[in-house]
């Protein structure tokens, strides 16, 4: 026997879908009145998980890491420590086809390709 799968089609637009949850999921889109709305900005949503991603962006981070050399900051660790490689004065990554030197193995890299 085959089973015919019922279709939801919306009455305020186009989409189509034989999915009930995709379906209300859907109408929320259309809804005037939001349910969430952030206290720090003017964001509105209907779903809780684009709400909860949404308060990410509020967050304040705790850790801040200072360069002791200059004024870079980074509140990530390995920002900071990628960083330092500027002010390292020995050059350890060298072209075998020039003078040129570096600390940073990325820049030498990107230098033999020109």
């Amino acid at each position: 026997r085959h089973e015919t799968s019922k279709i939801f089609r919306c009455a305020q637009c186009d989409f189509a879908t034989n999915y009930k949850f995709s379906f209300q999921s859907h109408l929320l889109t259309h809804k005037i009145s939001k349910n969430l709305k952030c206290v720090q900005c003017y964001y509105e949503t209907n779903y809780k998980s684009r709400f909860k991603w949404h308060l990410l962006t509020h967050k304040t981070v705790s850790k801040v890491f200072k360069c002791a050399k200059c004024d870079f900051v980074s509140n990530y660790r390995c920002n900071l420590k990628s960083h330092l490689l500027i002010h390292n004065t020995s050059k350890i990554f060298k072209c075998a086809q020039c003078d040129y030197a570096t600390n940073i193995k990325q820049n030498l890299k990107t230098h033999l390709l020109t």
